[in-house]
């Protein structure tokens, strides 16, 4: 049975009641609370050692069994014991022989199995290789779930005794754990953030026996906390630690003697929080020491101290909160004018906060996104700058993340820079909020930073039972909300109506699933405190024939929420364009963190606070949109009201002020020459006119080389923004005036190149390909005065040679810089196939 829209809200007022909110429209500058001026540069008191470069540092050089290197291939240690209902094979379980994470696991009701083979791993019995199949239902066969692996042999057998595995991965993984084979200085060895299951730590790893000693000065009443604990090996033998200790020492200034001032026994199963007051030494420069001891033997006594941090405990910590919800376009929320509840609770917290009304992302999926908002770069220079958590956690802070999201896990590095972080996938909002509430609990003295990811709003849309009903009930007969399937979906297609309005009321029921949830957490909250509720993209429902996102750059897609709580940003809502960029440098700003320079993200306190030219500022500002993850490459950007495309060979201007529903291609009647210089200026790289190189043909069964030469010469080429590497074997090389294009035995040519001419890109004659390699050699060239059209109305095509075709259209594309987003990794397959993310029907895939 659905609520009323007055139940709803009678709802959302005894809720907003309970967060001492007023559930009413927000009148120009009213204020629920007081404002409080822009703090000043932030005191740093505190001192994050694993951030801290030691003052010397004394390493064990391995903790392996009698210091052996790590095995290629290890036997696993078992017991093996059978399993029921193993259909056609008696199935065997033992522990998995290596860490968990490393295996690409996949949820499915209430089990995890193992849907796909990991890159490189074999199985053998006995000396006999087996094949993988899901359970290993069939003998001759291996299989997983996320804590077994299983062994299929003959009906009647006897579990197996001698089962080995080879695995190139987890031996990398298992040597980086050791200083002799790590490959690493004894600084990044040491100071470093491990991954054990769906959790990763930033810490200090001392194999036992080790030391490690910094030069500090105490701060008043300090304390040094931390939690320490014993690794696992990555590869699990019979052997176990035995136990160490970390003893904690401090020397004062001159030849005094150095004072033990806490000692920790560890054993395997239980990690021990440390405290140790220091107190006495307030005011002084000490050398302040971490040292391991073995127990009776150190074999696997790989000691972990999670960051450890000397700070001066305070009554009144700031908490920071990034509410992380995915896939939530803001045209859903009632904040931005949406009729339907979605978010009563949300809107009346917003009543008091900073609204960004016209907030767009850097791009239409999660990846890119979170490392712009992380960051407040371009996505590229994610691994070049220090991201918002790890500036917190120079601060003092404890800096945590809990994502639910594939794409947000330790795979894709989204781990960098905090304290702890765990991924597990499509957690629920309710287990997200509990878990980010006993972070609260655990440091009740300490400043935290928590980001919190939501994925209620993204497929399959699996609200509660209880939240069914509430605006759409059961779905049209037949229908499944799989990406694949509503893809095939269109607006004449019959029976279109009736699935956009379930999809569509499932998607709200999921926001109202995430306002109850995020409110709890925003509750916990007091007006000291920083949240910032902001989502990385949108979902398309067909309003341009398409359906959810990744592959397009309309504003439901990129449109997005971003509202921003804090002491120094009055009530307000900015109607100037803001940008997901401007994230990190705002709440850097409002807790007097010092900015980074280099970044094109904005501080948005100036225009909350109404200073003269700060709205302004970011009307001029120019954005950029692009790294679609599916579907062809292209480039969007917004300047001064006016937004353009250009993509697969093709340009378009919309008026987003006369037509915010993107449906009148003004192009043809619009000056568009200074976008390029516009994306250039956001992107802090050129964007110069290329063109496009379209090529077709199958794998051939000998390498293939491909050199692209014109009479002006040409610049550099470059081979399409490819998210899940179908392409990575390909090489494209420029020199000489020259781009050359290596292909591989049996590997497909990158659909898509761009090339840059030394000349203009209007003069495409005398262009020529040579072809060398494959079953056929050749050359094809231009020889018309035609060019290529700028609006997409005519392409030159070449060929064929044997199975090449050639098509050249003229573009607009950024140069590539810094690091290129990747959305494949082989351990996160099962997680995105889930997601609908890895599938044949991709209309790109290889």
């Amino acid at each position: 049975m659905r609520r009323s829209v007055a139940a709803s809200l009678a709802v959302a007022a005894v809720v907003a009641a309970a967060l001492g909110l007023a559930l009413r429209p927000r009148p120009p500058g009213a204020t629920d609370r007081p404002v409080l001026p822009p703090p000043p540069p932030r005191a740093v008191t505190a001192i994050a050692l694993a951030r801290t470069t030691p003052t010397s540092l004394a390493l064990a050089p391995t903790v392996r069994p009698d210091g052996a290197d790590a095995p290629d291939t290890f036997a696993v240690p078992g017991p093996f014991v059978a399993q029921r209902g193993g259909g056609a094979a008696a199935v065997f379980a033992a522990p998995l022989p290596v860490s968990a994470d490393l295996f690409p696991s996949r949820r499915v009701g209430a089990r995890t199995f193992g849907f796909y083979a990991p890159d490189g791993l074999e199985v053998q019995v006995n000396g006999t290789p087996l094949r993988f199949t899901r359970n290993a239902t069939r003998p001759g066969t291996w299989g997983y779930t996320h804590d077994a692996l299983l062994i299929g042999l003959a009906p009647g057998s006897s579990p197996p005794e001698d089962v080995r595995v080879r695995w190139p991965e987890a031996t990398a993984q298992e040597r980086s754990l050791h200083a002799i084979t790590a490959d690493r200085t004894p600084e990044a060895f040491a100071l470093r953030t491990l991954v054990r299951d769906d959790t990763s730590a930033h810490g200090v790893l001392l194999p036992a026996p080790s030391d490690a000693r910094w030069r500090v000065t105490i701060p008043e009443r300090a304390v040094l906390a931390a939690h320490a604990r014993l690794v696992p090996p990555t590869i699990r033998t019979a052997a176990r630690s035995d136990g160490a200790t970390l003893v904690v020492r401090v020397t004062a200034a001159g030849d005094a003697p150095s004072r033990e001032v806490a000692r920790v026994d560890l054993s395997p199963d239980t990690p021990e929080d440390l405290r140790v007051d220091l107190g006495a030494f307030a005011g002084q420069t000490v050398d302040l020491s971490l040292h391991t001891l073995p127990g009776e033997t150190p074999t696997h006594d790989l000691v972990f101290i999670e960051e450890p941090v000397v700070y001066t405990p305070t009554d009144a910590p700031q908490r920071v909160v990034l509410a992380f919800l995915d896939t939530v376009r803001a045209d859903h929320l009632g904040m931005y004018g949406y009729a339907r509840p979605t978010t009563p609770i949300l809107d009346a917290w917003a009543a008091g906060a900073a609204v960004m009304t016209q907030a767009r992302s850097v791009s239409p999926w999660t990846l890119p996104a979170a490392r712009s908002i992380l960051s407040g770069h371009q996505p590229e220079a994610f691994y070049d700058v220090t991201t918002l958590p790890a500036a917190l956690a120079q601060a003092g802070f404890h800096t945590e993340g809990i994502v639910a999201n594939a794409y947000l896990g330790p795979v894709f590095d989204m781990d960098r820079g905090f304290s702890r972080y765990t991924y597990r996938h499509l957690q629920t909002a309710r287990d997200t909020v509990d878990q980010a509430l006993e972070v609260f609990d655990r440091f009740p003295d300490r400043d935290v930073m928590v980001l919190v990811q939501f994925m209620e709003a993204h497929l399959p849309y699996q609200e509660p039972a209880s939240y069914r009903g509430l605006f759409e009930g059961d779905a049209p007969d037949g229908l499944r909300l799989l990406r694949q399937e509503l893809d095939r979906w269109s607006p004449d297609r019959p029976g279109f109506e009736a699935v956009r309005d379930h999809v569509v009321g499932r998607y709200d029921q999921n926001l109202r699933v995430l306002d109850d949830e995020v409110g709890r957490l925003l509750a916990s909250l007091s007006e000291r405190d920083i949240a910032v509720v902001f989502s990385d993209h949108g979902e398309e429902f067909w309003e341009h024939g398409g359906f959810e996102h990744g592959h397009a750059f309309w504003d439901e897609v990129l449109r997005v929420p971003l509202i921003v709580r804090a002491p120094s940003l009055p009530p307000s809502r900015i109607d100037a364009p803001t940008s997901l960029l401007d994230i990190a440098p705002t709440v850097r700003a409002a807790l007097g963190i010092p900015a980074d320079p280099t970044a094109p993200g904005r501080d948005l306190g100036p225009a909350s606070r109404g200073e003269a030219g700060a709205t302004d500022a970011l009307a001029a500002r120019p954005q950029a949109f692009g790294r679609a993850l599916y579907g062809g490459p292209g480039w969007a950007v917004l300047d001064r009201g006016l937004k353009w495309l250009a993509r697969d060979g093709a340009e378009a201007v919309w008026d987003l002020a006369a037509d915010p529903g993107e449906t009148r291609d003004i192009g043809a009647t619009t000056d568009r020459t200074g976008f390029p210089a516009a994306g250039a200026e956001a992107l802090g790289r050129a964007f110069p006119a290329v063109w496009r190189i379209s090529l077709s043909a199958r794998p051939q069964a000998t390498p293939v080389t491909l050199t692209l030469t014109h009479p002006d010469g040409l610049v550099t080429g470059w081979k399409a923004h490819d998210p899940r590497g179908y392409f990575d074997a390909t090489t494209v090389t420029a020199g000489g005036g020259a781009v050359t294009i290596t292909v591989p035995r049996g590997e497909r040519a990158p659909p898509v190149l761009f090339v840059q001419p030394a000349g203009s890109a209007a003069n495409t004659r005398g262009l020529t390909l040579t072809i060398d390699g494959g079953v056929a050699a050749g050359t094809l060239a231009v020889e018309t005065d035609t060019p290529p059209a700028p609006d997409g109305a005519r392409q030159l095509v070449l060929g064929p040679v044997g199975p090449w075709r050639v098509a050249i259209d003229h573009a607009y594309a950024a140069l590539p810089g810094g690091v290129a987003v990747r959305g494949y990794a082989p351990s996160a397959a099962a997680a995105l196939e889930a997601l609908g993310y890895l599938s044949d029907d991709d209309e790109d895939s290889p």
